[in-house]
């Protein structure tokens, strides 16, 4: 809901101050039509800016709402370098290969369809390495509560606990117990019905050799689903050990 309130209060600004402050005439225009039309342009500039959840000033040069003020020639940003070969992508896809497939009115390939609103087109399992690699285990679930925080309700990022399990079950492979149990903890605090969490959490403190803690969380997860057969058989072979 928060999300599509802000695409709501995009399109909105777009509408009203596009059309009186963007220039008439369009020069270095490289990859769009130079004959293309005023309402055609920001209906184009509209679209990347509601796909990749940013504002002008991302790949023009320029601040602010004043938009008289931006010099939307200059190529000085490598933001719209990539744009550019981007929006070749993009019509390549939906030209020369959608075409083929011989169905009437297929979809179209467009910015929201990778990006979903986020200005670089990773999944939430990504971001979260990508930090954690970097920062910590700590700095990566602060990312995550962000991330939740700004975009959950919404289909930027895939919240439901499956993505939390997998990025837990990653680090178990690599043996990185102790960030894996950490991920498992974040999962069932978002998750606290969910079985498969703490059937998860327990396999993890196992690995790391708590098997005190592995049986409260394969015991929770029991409770949860009387039918999980894996927590019935972990918490039996941790009380025989």
């Amino acid at each position: 809901m928060k999300n599509l309130f802000l695409f709501a209060i995009m399109i909105l600004f777009f509408a009203t101050l596009g059309n009186a402050q963007i220039p008439d005439k369009f020069t270095n225009l490289e990859v769009l039509s130079k004959d293309i039309s005023k309402r055609e342009l920001i209906g184009n500039m509209r679209s990347f800016a509601i796909g990749l959840g940013v504002r002008c000033h991302f790949c023009h040069v320029g601040e602010g709402n004043d938009f008289s003020t931006f010099d939307f020639a200059a190529d000085d940003k490598p933001q719209k370098k990539k744009a550019r070969v981007m929006i070749q992508m993009r019509d390549a896809i939906n030209k020369q290969y959608l075409t083929q497939l011989g169905e009437e009115n297929a979809l179209q390939v467009n910015c929201v369809t990778c990006h979903r609103g986020y200005s670089e087109p990773v999944t939430l399992q990504q971001v979260l390495i990508k930090v954690i690699s970097e920062e910590g285990i700590q700095a990566g679930i602060k990312k995550y509560r962000e991330l939740r925080q700004r975009y959950y309700g919404g289909f930027t990022f895939d919240f439901h606990e499956q993505a939390l399990i997998n990025l837990g079950y990653a680090f178990l492979g690599k043996k990185e117990n102790e960030n894996a149990i950490e991920i498992f903890k974040l999962n069932v605090e978002m998750h606290q019905e969910s079985f498969n969490g703490y059937d998860s959490l327990g396999e993890a403190y196992m690995k790391a050799g708590n098997k005190e803690l592995a049986i409260v969380n394969y015991k929770k997860s029991l409770e949860l689903n009387p039918n999980n057969k894996n927590a019935e058989t972990m918490i039996e072979k941790l009380k025989e050990e």
